[in-house]
């Protein structure tokens, strides 16, 4: 975790562009529909439209098909259709109330962007998965730990981080970025797998139960970016849940490390 930590300085650039790019595009986007409204009809108002606290977008599935048509995998290929869909239906109330200009059009791209969230499927554990016991001493924590550093050895597989490699596939194209990709997202499956198994200390479930979904949801995270890299819209989404799978892979590591230092001999 100290060198996913210093990666992520490193690239902390990468999240900036990440969400410069998502704002851009659907920015551009927007003004895209706008134009084909007709542009600002004279003596129309200039009006912005208010910030508002919770988004008028953030009920919207946009992984769901077309009505009539049965859900297939994650639904991450609608997300473009549904996306020009809630920007068309919005410009054409804003044009029937007289409201429709490039602020607006900018305003209601952005508020879109910003609700955009990937909805991921990824395995999730409880407590009845897990394999306990009782003893909580000192000696017993160090077994675990032991256990666990052995569990994530496959994590050390993973040479670059991982928005390196998908930054690296835009500007290439090289498809050998994609299969850097795939094989972490496998790292992370692989030691989910052998985490899941290590007989966890009573004291220790709720940081274990974090770690294990964290890594699942963080791989899940990865495998999809691989898989729709070419979807900007798909991306978009996909880009938005990374930063929060991320830092939720971090509290985890961080918890299980407080718990660790907490015992004493």
């Amino acid at each position: 975790m100290n060198e996913r930590a210093k990666s992520r300085v490193a690239f902390s650039h990468m999240a900036l562009f990440a969400a410069v790019s998502v704002l851009a595009l659907f920015v551009v986007s927007a003004l895209q529909i706008y134009g084909a409204f007709g542009g600002v009809k004279s003596g129309a108002p200039t009006v912005t439209a208010p910030a508002n606290e919770t988004s008028a977008f953030s009920g919207i599935d946009w992984q769901a098909p077309e009505p009539g048509i049965a859900p297939d995998g994650d639904g991450l290929v609608h997300v473009g259709k549904n996306v020009m869909d809630a920007l068309i239906t919005s410009y054409a109330t804003l044009e029937e109330s007289g409201v429709l200009t490039p602020e607006t059009a900018e305003d209601v791209g952005l508020d879109l962007a910003e609700s955009l969230r990937a909805r991921l499927i990824f395995t999730t554990y409880t407590a009845a998965d897990l394999a306990t016991e009782d003893d909580t001493s000192y000696e017993r924590m160090l077994a675990y730990r032991a256990d666990m550093r052995v569990a994530l050895e496959p994590l050390l597989k993973n040479g670059e981080y991982e928005l390196k490699l998908f930054a690296s596939y835009q500007d290439t194209k090289d498809q050998k970025y994609i299969e850097e990709l795939v094989k972490t997202a496998e790292n992370y499956r692989e030691a989910v797998s052998l985490a899941a198994n290590v007989v966890v200390p009573t004291d220790a479930i709720d940081e274990h139960l974090a770690v294990l979904n964290s890594l699942s949801e963080f791989g899940a995270t990865i495998q999809a970016l691989a898989k729709y890299a070419d979807d900007p819209f798909a991306v978009a989404a996909l880009l938005q849940s990374y930063g929060t799978a991320e830092s939720s892979l971090m509290t985890s590591f961080d918890a299980l490390a407080t718990y660790q230092k907490k015992k004493t001999s």
